[in-house]
């Protein structure tokens, strides 16, 4: 076990803390404190030895609670506190009720999902498109099983759960199923074997319908990606992460505009991988980010 500050506590979740590791599972941790720089820190150091750290002040922390998020009571209902000075967490999440009505998290689901309707045409754009599509079905099948009062956390489980109240069919469940290890594969660059069109556009549009959604997806060039993504901005700072990172596939600089290229993917892609830390910017900074975009699409060009 890591030492950690006097402020800051810690808690297990997911797989881990339900004792259902595989082979696809991360070791999730929850951390929060007092000081940026502490907590900054102590989620380096948690990474480096393998673990998949949250990082949260205790006034990010209050503020969940206050909304009633889901977040809060996936800690409340299955994770392990581990190290807890003056037990503040545990006070905080014994406290916690969520709300009876989670369809605002449902609508944010959906427009997540909805981004798909550009996949890039790549194979990793494939399993890009695949991760969006297990983020989304988590994110909507937590919500709407919330509304239900049933509180389940594991991909698995919302997938029999979403079943058993009738969102979904048996052989819906068996084909969604897959996305957990596409999802594991995309962000461990693990992209083989080939994930073929049909195959994802046969999910998608699973989804798409049974999350009444209604679009149909289509291969989309990184040129038009780019437009869609930049058109596609909203005040959701992970939506337009996710839109950001599809509209980066496939993309070269255009000849002796390399070093140009090469400064803004490069602004772009460390914003995507720490967009929790940026969330300022990809939230409420739409014109900032379209002015990036529209200046990578000058300097660059489809592979």
């Amino acid at each position: 076990m890591i030492s950690f500050s006097q402020t800051i506590s810690v808690a297990e979740f997911g797989s881990a803390a339900r004792g259902e590791t595989d082979g696809l599972s991360d070791r999730d941790f929850f951390l929060v404190g007092d000081d940026p720089k502490e907590l900054s820190i102590a989620g380096k150091r948690a990474a480096r030895i393998g673990w998949s750290p949250t990082c949260y002040s205790w006034k990010r922390l209050n503020h969940s609670i206050e909304r009633g998020m889901l977040f809060v009571q996936h800690l409340k209902h299955e994770s392990k506190i581990l190290v807890d000075p003056d037990d503040r967490l545990r006070a905080r999440l014994s406290a916690f009720s969520p709300r009876t009505d989670y369809n605002s998290t449902i609508l944010d689901g959906q427009r997540l999902i909805a981004i798909l309707q550009n996949v890039p045409s790549s194979q990793l754009g494939r399993y890009w498109a695949a991760d969006v599509l297990a983020v989304g079905v988590r994110t909507v099948g937590i919500a709407i099983l919330a509304n239900e009062g049933i509180y389940s956390f594991s991909f698995y489980s919302i997938l029999d759960h979403l079943r058993k109240i009738g969102v979904l069919s048996a052989s819906d469940c068996f084909k969604l199923s897959g996305l957990r290890e596409h999802k594991v594969r995309y962000r461990r660059r693990l992209v083989h074997p080939e994930l073929p069109w049909n195959q994802l556009l046969s999910l998608i549009d699973i989804v798409s319908k049974r999350f009444r959604i209604g679009f149909m997806a289509k291969k989309a060039s990184p040129i038009e990606l780019l437009d869609a993504s930049r058109e596609g901005l909203s005040k959701n700072w992970y939506r337009n992460s996710r839109l950001l990172e599809g509209a980066l596939f496939g993309l070269a600089p255009r000849a002796k505009l390399e070093n140009e290229f090469d400064l803004l993917t490069s602004e772009l892609n460390h914003k995507i991988r720490h967009s929790g830390e940026y969330s300022w910017q990809l939230r409420d900074g739409p014109t900032y980010l379209r002015q990036h975009l529209l200046a990578l699409q000058e300097v660059s060009r489809p592979l």
